[in-house]
């Protein structure tokens, strides 16, 4: 995090007040992000919609959607208008207590478990025959930690361990012993074969999450280059008349 914003936030915590973040606020944009072959999109949830839109988006390949799915044990959307009762933000503009399905005392299922699904296009459309994509990930949220836990990150046909935790950084604190905290997930996802990328975003199982700002970063590379691919169409069809030759003689 550079020094100016640290101090704001700061400052803005010793005084009681929110301190607002950016438009794009993850800790450490990707080297990357703004170069050929890569998207932006950044969901605010500053309105009730389940199905919200990105309120920042720079995504040549598409509309990224989401959509929420409040857990049965969830609040749903933290109306601003019902503070300080609600909470709503580290901006004070809404965020969604998604919940839980799971009954902490007798840990019976009572319903689902709350989650936020993103679908992302990643890339103009499917690779050619015998290629993909290799994929650069980075996902960013931030969220509220007292009784309610974390959120978990996850991205479809990614093996958890793949999806890395690379920070997790205290924003500011909300009486009596609540914290606001901003977490980044990176990942490189190789052997991708479609057009579009699932992310979600859920509680740790039988726990609740309360979110307020996701934002998601990709590039893509496809594999192997088209004039790789080039090389080696011709490399195997030199091999092809070689033995064709070889048997004519």
């Amino acid at each position: 995090m550079n020094m100016s914003r640290l101090h704001s936030i700061l400052l803005a915590t010793a005084l009681g007040l929110s301190a607002a973040l950016p438009a794009s606020a993850a800790v450490s944009l990707p080297s990357w992000n703004g170069q050929p072959n890569t998207t932006s999109q950044v969901f605010l949830f500053n309105t009730a919609s389940t199905t919200p839109s990105a309120n920042n988006s720079v995504n040549p390949y598409g509309t990224a959607s989401a959509s929420v799915v409040v857990g049965f044990f969830g609040n749903g959307w933290e109306n601003p208008a019902d503070a300080p009762a609600s909470n709503p933000g580290f901006n004070g503009d809404g965020a969604w207590d998604v919940g839980t399905g799971i009954d902490s005392l007798s840990g019976n299922r009572l319903g689902p478990d709350g989650s936020i699904t993103f679908s992302v296009p990643v890339a103009p459309a499917a690779p050619g025959v015998g290629q993909s994509y290799r994929l650069d990930i980075l996902i960013y949220a931030v969220a509220y930690q007292d009784l309610h836990r974390l959120p978990e990150a996850s991205v479809l046909g990614l093996a958890p361990g793949d999806l890395v935790l690379a920070s997790s950084n205290v924003l500011g604190t909300r009486p009596p012993n609540g914290t606001w905290r901003e977490l980044t997930w990176t990942a490189v996802k190789e052997g991708h074969t479609t057009g579009a990328l699932s992310v979600a975003l859920t509680p740790p199982t039988g726990e609740a999450s309360v979110i307020d700002r996701v934002e998601i970063y990709t590039r893509y590379t496809l594999v192997p280059e088209p004039s790789s691919a080039v090389l080696l169409m011709l490399a195997g069809a030199t091999v092809s008349l070689r033995r064709r030759r070889t048997v004519a003689g």
